[in-house]
């Protein structure tokens, strides 16, 4: 089941990653629907449709108004799946990055783990791994961040 956290980190990818609609369905009995969509005109809105069908537990109220806090510098790399983050192939290899290494774009990052599958997570700029957000065994989340790649100074 989703919690308040997770609806408002989905949210945040939806922004960053400029995705229009999310349709998330669980089926059975107990089946529950979350849509969220993003207007086209690019104005700031918040979930305009939330169906559930099973009982969902009270969450803390959202702040109406949130100060953005400014991102650093640098290119932010992203879990394209929900699944368990890896920094290395195997558990007696090196990881194939650490803080400071220089990177090109399409250079492996890390592995993330989902559903049996292990999915590749390639670096989407050239620079140096400026910040790794998530320690090896971690769970992470679609969206989630999981470094920050900063480019070369020309």
């Amino acid at each position: 089941m989703l919690d308040q956290e997770a609806v408002v980190r989905l949210m945040e990818a939806m922004r960053e990653n400029d995705i229009g609609e999310v349709l998330l369905q669980e089926g059975g009995k107990e089946g529950w629907k979350l849509r969220l969509v993003r207007p086209a005109d690019g104005r700031q809105t918040a979930v305009t449709a939330a169906v559930v069908e099973a009982p969902v537990p009270a969450a803390a109220p959202v702040p109406a108004a949130q100060v953005p806090v400014a991102e650093p510098p640098g290119e932010i790399v992203t879990a394209p799946v929900v699944g368990i983050f890896y920094a290395a192939p195997s558990p007696e290899s090196d990881p194939f990055v650490s803080l400071g290494q220089r990177v090109a774009e399409g250079d492996v990052l890390c592995i993330i783990e989902a559903m049996k599958l292990m999915n590749e997570v390639s670096s989407t700029a050239a620079g140096e791994i400026a910040e790794i957000y998530v320690r090896n065994g971690e769970r992470v989340e679609f969206g989630q961040k999981l470094f920050r790649v900063v480019r070369p100074e020309l």
